[in-house]
């Protein structure tokens, strides 16, 4: 393998690894701060990755939401019917 490849690999493991991560700590009930600590990750670099996946997630979602979920100017859009969706989007609006 050369090394863009290796390079590619590593990378989505890595993401495969944050998309446990992230959902684990947002829905795990303690502010993001507290859970950097417990598990000894950098506030820096939860963010970073959480961005990634966040975007990934996206890029994978080309149909339209099912609906959109506003809180004071910020608006996050539910596109699936999975239990506990709606929460997700409104914890993650509160943090905004």
């Amino acid at each position: 393998m050369d090394e863009i490849t290796i390079r590619g690999t590593r990378k989505q493991a890595n993401l495969q690894v944050w998309s446990q991560r992230v959902p684990e700590c947002r829905e795990g009930g303690m502010p993001v701060t507290q859970w950097c600590e417990s598990n000894g990750i950098s506030r820096k670099t939860y963010y970073r990755w959480q961005k990634k996946v966040f975007d990934a997630t996206v890029g994978e979602r080309r149909e339209e939401p099912k609906f959109t979920v506003r809180i004071g100017s910020v608006a996050g859009n539910v596109h699936g019917s999975r239990r506990g969706a709606v929460a997700a989007v409104v914890r993650a609006l509160t943090v905004c």
